[in-house]
């Protein structure tokens, strides 16, 4: 059976190429301050786990246990995103169990026709080291 193909804003998506996608949020405690910081994208549950797990290792490891003014969390819960075949291709050859897009609006969950979607392409610069310096 060959997978469905649909379009959105010229980008071909193919609904069975399907990522997860988590958001993040940038914190500076001095000014009591959050925004967004990017999202990620994970091919499956596992991977996302082990993505944040490592994020944390490597903040707590970075400040010698002590928390930073400034640092990036998970914010809510990840879903499930509809990316194209270069994008998809692009994380499942990853040595990471995730790559980070910085300064872009992450994929809405849900349109209002319930075509779950992405505005990702092969285009879009993913930071390949899984950590803080990649922005």
């Amino acid at each position: 059976m060959q997978p469905v193909a649909v379009t959105n804003n010229r980008v071909p998506l193919v609904r069975s190429q399907r990522l997860l996608c988590q958001q993040w949020t940038e914190y500076q405690s001095s000014a009591g301050s959050k925004s967004p910081a990017g999202y990620t994208y994970h091919l499956d549950e596992g991977d996302h786990v082990a993505y944040v797990e490592r994020h944390w290792l490597h903040l707590i490891a970075e400040h010698h246990g002590q928390v930073p003014d400034v640092y990036d969390f998970p914010n809510g819960d990840p879903y499930w995103v509809d990316v194209t075949t270069p994008v998809y291709e692009k994380v499942a050859r990853s040595r990471l169990p995730g790559l980070r897009l910085w300064n872009k609006r992450p994929p809405a969950p849900e349109d209002a026709c319930g075509v779950w979607r992405s505005v990702t392409t092969e285009k879009d610069t993913f930071d390949e080291h899984g950590t803080q310096g990649g922005r």
